[in-house]
């Protein structure tokens, strides 16, 4: 079933359509209006030239006295009244008949006017002919309001198709700006540039920051990881115990999780699929042990098998940081926090209630910061397109293949 999209455009070309449509009627009425006014001057310069002996008395045009007229069953004015209105016209309808008439000294000019008015079926006629110059109309209005909208919006188009460029900069949104020439709409564009360019700023600090601190941590990482299983090796017991595992699992997660964001800023290629489907059963019950204290549960919905060219660590990044939004942000329902997997062939989906405040003050970009901001960066690139939207209570975040 067709859904009418609301956007700018549409809101453009709808109000220039009404426009049209409303100046189509206007012109009809107009039209019915000149064609009656019409019908009444043409009679009187009838009725004129007659009296001036221009056109000859005949069957439909006769002289006859105040009282003839009277007696014709004329009910508006008496002989007295006829008498002050000489020069003056009028006229009147007997028995289907229409009469028009001009009023002389002593006498009338009488017209017999029924084959010349605009009656009921000639209005028909012509209430027709404008229904029929409807649709065209409609089709052409619609068509002109379009063609005026995309011309009138195609600073605000420009603008558009940069922005929603995933993997856009402030130095786009720049250049993008020599390309328009209105004024508000330039100092827009310089003040989102100016607020991109902020955010880049504070993710690249915090990317380098990072990063740095991977560098730094792999050492003592893969010392603690060593150290852990060491103590493991010595003391069996120990090693079945479930605290011992906890830690070398968590102690695994840290240094894959150092190792992910050393691919931020890597120019290495990666070109080895990864099952998706395969990592989503390893790590499950490992995200259902880390959250287990807050109501976590996983709905995998998988209706094909899919491969992405990402590194496993940078795709569990990506899993913590999403499931760690629910944690944050999702909405409770029976005391437990449920995120929805579903995983097509050409990407994977994740889904979560909300609460209603939340989701309209939901922005794809502030919702959980620099977890979002995150994400965003390792989809950017390993080159997957990521969409974010809040709708009817439901947090989704789509990662897709580019085509």
């Amino acid at each position: 079933m067709w859904k009418y999209k609301r956007t700018l455009a549409s809101r453009v070309t709808l109000w220039i359509t009404l426009m049209s449509l409303g100046l189509f009627i206007i012109l009809s009425f107009l039209t019915l209006l000149v064609t009656l006014s019409a019908e009444d001057s043409m009679i009187h310069n009838v009725l004129r030239q007659v009296n001036q002996k221009v056109l000859p008395l005949n069957g439909k045009v006769k002289r006859i006295s105040y009282q003839q007229l009277i007696d014709m069953r004329y009910p508006y004015m008496t002989k007295e009244e006829l008498a002050t209105k000489v020069g003056g016209f009028g006229e009147f309808e007997v028995d289907d008949t229409y009469y028009h008439f001009m009023i002389l000294e002593g006498k009338v000019l009488l017209l017999d006017s029924s084959e010349l008015i605009v009656d009921q079926a000639r209005i028909n006629r012509i209430l027709k002919m404008l229904a029929q110059a409807f649709i065209p109309f409609l089709l052409f209005s619609l068509f002109l309001a379009r063609l005026i909208s995309k011309r009138a919006l195609k600073p605000f188009f420009t603008l558009k198709s940069g922005f929603l460029n995933p993997d856009k900069q402030a130095v786009d949104l720049e250049k993008i700006n020599h390309q328009i020439k209105e004024t508000d709409v330039k100092t827009l564009v310089n003040e989102l540039a100016m607020i991109l360019a902020q955010k880049e700023q504070v993710l690249a600090q915090q990317i380098t920051f990072n990063q740095g601190m991977s560098h730094e941590l792999r050492t003592p990482l893969q010392v603690m990881e060593h150290s852990v299983e060491l103590i493991g090796l010595k003391d069996p017991n120990l090693a079945q115990q479930d605290v011992y595992v906890r830690l070398l699992s968590a102690v695994g997660r840290m240094k894959r999780i150092s190792e992910a964001m050393l691919w931020l800023n890597s120019q290495s290629e990666f070109n080895h699929p990864l099952q998706v489907n395969h990592v989503l059963v390893k790590i499950k019950q490992d995200v259902l042990k880390t959250f287990n204290n807050h109501g976590l549960t996983l709905n995998i919905e998988e209706q094909d098998k899919l491969l992405l060219s990402v590194p496993e660590e940078v795709f569990e990044l990506i899993i913590y940081s999403l499931v760690n939004n629910v944690i944050r942000h999702g909405k409770d329902d029976d005391g437990t926090k449920t995120l929805t997997i579903n995983i097509t062939e050409n990407g994977i989906s994740f889904s979560n209630l909300v609460d209603q405040d939340a989701s309209k003050q939901h922005n794809s970009t502030t919702n959980f910061k620099l977890g979002l901001l995150l994400v965003s960066k390792l989809c950017q690139r390993f080159g997957l397109n990521l969409n974010i939207e809040t709708a009817q209570g439901q947090f989704l975040v789509r990662i897709n293949k580019r085509v």
